[in-house]
This record gives C-alpha cells, sequence and structure tokens, in this order.
C-alpha cells in the first residue's frame, strides 16, 4: 500500500501526469535539412525559366505577330500560334511551385534576424508570384480568342489582352524591389551574404523600381525584363549559397 495519496482534479477524479514530447527548437538539424531542400527550390526554378526566357525569344523573332500589326494581323497570328503560346506559358507558370519553396525557406532563414522584415520579405514575393503567374495565364488566352472569331475588333482586343502581361510584370518588380530590399538587410545583419551578392541585390531591386515606367512607355520594358531575369539569377544563387551557413 502506498502512503501517499494521488492528486484528485476539479471534478473528484484521480489525474495523471502527461510527459510532454519535447519540442523542437529553432536551428535544429531537421530545421537546417528543411530549409536546404526548400531553397533548393529557387535553383529548380531557375531551370523552366531560363527555358522560356530562351524559347520568348526565340518565338518573339520568329512567328509572333509584329508589336505593329494590324488588329486582323494580330489576330490571325496570335490564332495560327495557339501551340507555342501555350508552351511558352506552361514554361513559365511550371517553376512556380519551386519559387514558394524558396520564399518558404528563405523566410525561415531571414526571420532570425528579423520576424518583421521576414514577414514583409515573404509577402511581397508571394504577391509578386501572384501577379506574375496571373498575368501569363491572361496573356495565354490571346490565342483562344483569335480562334473564336479572327476579325478586327476582336483583334483590337487580343493586343489589348497582350498588353496586361508587360505592365504587370513591371508592377510586379516594384513588388520585387521590397522583397529584395528586406532580404539585403536581413541578409546583411545575419552575416549570410557578401558585399557582392548584397550589391548584386540592391541593384536587381533599383532595377525593379526603374522598371515600372512600362506603365507609361513600353520603351521601359527592356529594363522590366531585366530586372525579371536577374531576380531569378538571385534566387538560383541563394538557392546554392545559403545552405552552407545554416545553422551556424
Amino acid at each position: 500500500m502506498c502512503s501517499g495519496q494521488l492528486p484528485v482534479d476539479a471534478v473528484g477524479m484521480t489525474s495523471t501526469l502527461i510527459t510532454e514530447p519535447a519540442a523542437t527548437t529553432p536551428g535544429t538539424a531537421f530545421n537546417g535539412a528543411d530549409e536546404r531542400l526548400l531553397l533548393r527550390g529557387g535553383l529548380i526554378a531557375a531551370v523552366p525559366y531560363a527555358a522560356g526566357i530562351a524559347f520568348a525569344i526565340w518565338f518573339l523573332n520568329t512567328t509572333h505577330p509584329a508589336f505593329d500589326a494590324t488588329p486582323l494581323e494580330a489576330a490571325i497570328g496570335f490564332r495560327d500560334n495557339a501551340s507555342k503560346i501555350g508552351l511558352g506559358t506552361l514554361l513559365f507558370v511550371l517553376p512556380m511551385p519551386f519559387v514558394l519553396m524558396f520564399l518558404g525557406g528563405l523566410t525561415s532563414v531571414l526571420k532570425r534576424s528579423g520576424a518583421a522584415l521576414a514577414a514583409t520579405a515573404l509577402a511581397a514575393g508571394l504577391v509578386d508570384v501572384a501577379l506574375f503567374s496571373s498575368a501569363t495565364v491572361v496573356s495565354s488566352i490571346t490565342s483562344t480568342i483569335g480562334a473564336l472569331d479572327a476579325s478586327v475588333a476582336t483583334g483590337a482586343v487580343i493586343k489589348a489582352v497582350d498588353g496586361v502581361l508587360p505592365v504587370t510584370i513591371a508592377v510586379a518588380g516594384l513588388v520585387r524591389a521590397v522583397m529584395l530590399g528586406a532580404s539585403a538587410v536581413l541578409l546583411r545583419r545575419a552575416g549570410l551574404a557578401g558585399r557582392g551578392l548584397r550589391a548584386f541585390t540592391w541593384v536587381v531591386a533599383v532595377l525593379g523600381v526603374l522598371g515600372v515606367g512600362t506603365v507609361m512607355t513600353p520603351l521601359m520594358f527592356g529594363i522590366t525584363e531585366l530586372a525579371m531575369i536577374l531576380s531569378w539569377v538571385w534566387m538560383a544563387i541563394l538557392g546554392t549559397r545559403l545552405p552552407p551557413r545554416l545553422g551556424r
């Protein structure tokens, strides 16, 4: 017989002692492995992005309707290039899951040096992804519209819809600049990036801001496009360089 009494809870029942499982704290091996895997998404995403850029350059210089084409020429041109437009759309949408992986891993790393800025970078990155992917999908319907009615009136609509993509990419560049700026600050604070990488980050951010001029004139789209391509390079670099420093 036991001489002591078991503890009794508020309703008169004998309570039991429950051992809580040990919590995994930030910075453990499990966390580091997850971050390594997620950050690799930036490197993986660069592959279809590079293929998409190469395809887009080839398409724009071969059978893509000229930018100064008449509405009727545009309607017929987009109708006849439906398969190519579909392939281009696929190449630019395919990386999206890997970009989300990268953003998750980057946020996990950056939040150790500043939770507020890390959350800001994540939010900006998600808006960037949403803008780019939605504009890509909207632009892809030009071939469908042309197939339904290849007329002058429809061609005018097609040209207007096709113009949504460059303007949206320009606006996304402004949002992306917020992500890059916040990341640059936190990467410096955590000692995870040298001067060269930080300078490159700021350059890409500034180009994104300047590219917003595309909203006013298509002559600025070259800067917008360059900023977008360099941001993918930036993701690929971080996807390969950050993991060795994790968990220190």
